[in-house]
């Protein structure tokens, strides 16, 4: 499998592709507790921050580009200032769980190159995001996530399949699907389609089935070709997430630190 260095910033590195790294959200719209929740994450077991710029662009309202623009790049700059960690910087729409409605794709791709400068890392929903668009973001010196999220159950294998052939078409770094498991068997879908793309495409792939029955996913490890996980410290970003203390224990178990450090 091909691995992903992100860390362009000056931060410590992370490395996907290798022991499953975990990832810690940062869901507020307050800038003092973004910037003092984005400091202290490096005190816990974390590889990667998560900024979910969503929440701050619902805060601010209805705005132009150019004063959207302008509240992120001073917001943004904080962050990777506070942060020792590397940064990915997402925006999730309501359409995929997130918290804020975005109607144009104009303005959705506006604020993802604009934070493709921002950040170490930026993720793209592909139902949105196109080859130009990823290809934007790489001009900038980001690596790209693309990402889908079905939070009304779990599609079939072929459809998980289709979608990330999409994300690596379109020349997606990192490939992420995550859907809510209903049943076992949706559970047990997630993680084949986990495991099939990373053989298939030979990219770092996120697999997540979403609520209780799909738990297992989250600590699945390396052995199921599980690139990253995220886990909580001080909010929850999405059902089913367990917290960071008790992620990094479950995946030392399961992946002793041997040869490999990665």
């Amino acid at each position: 499998m091909q691995q992903v260095m992100i860390g362009r910033r000056g931060h410590r590195e992370c490395v996907l592709g290798g022991r499953t790294k975990i990832i810690a959200p940062l869901m507020s719209a307050d800038l003092r507790a973004l910037t003092e929740q984005v400091a202290r994450y490096a005190d816990y077991p974390v590889d990667l921050v998560e900024w979910r710029v969503d929440p701050l662009l619902a805060a601010q309202g209805q705005q132009t580009i150019d004063a959207l623009e302008a509240t992120l790049r001073s917001v943004g700059a904080q962050i990777m200032a506070a942060s020792a960690l590397p940064v990915l910087a997402t925006l999730r729409t309501g359409a995929e769980g997130g918290t804020v409605d975005v109607d144009s794709n104009d303005m959705y791709e506006a604020v993802v190159r604009l934070l493709a400068d921002l950040a170490d890392a930026v993720d793209v929903e592909i139902a949105r995001g196109s080859s130009e668009l990823v290809n934007d973001c790489h001009e900038r010196g980001a690596v790209v996530v693309a990402s889908s999220h079905f939070f009304e159950g779990t599609p079939a294998l072929a459809e998980l399949e289709d979608t990330l052939l999409s994300m690596d078409q379109a020349g997606a770094d990192i490939l992420k699907i995550a859907a809510m498991a209903r049943s076992p068997k949706d559970t047990l879908t997630v993680l084949a389609a986990q495991v099939d793309a990373a053989k298939r495409h030979a990219r770092p792939v996120i697999g997540i089935a979403m609520g209780p029955y799909g738990a297992v996913t989250r600590v699945s490890g390396r052995a199921l070709q599980s690139a990253a996980t995220f886990a909580s410290i001080d909010e929850a970003s999405a059902p089913g997430q367990l917290d960071v203390m008790a992620t990094r224990r479950i995946l030392d178990m399961l992946e002793p630190r041997g040869e490999s450090e990665e």
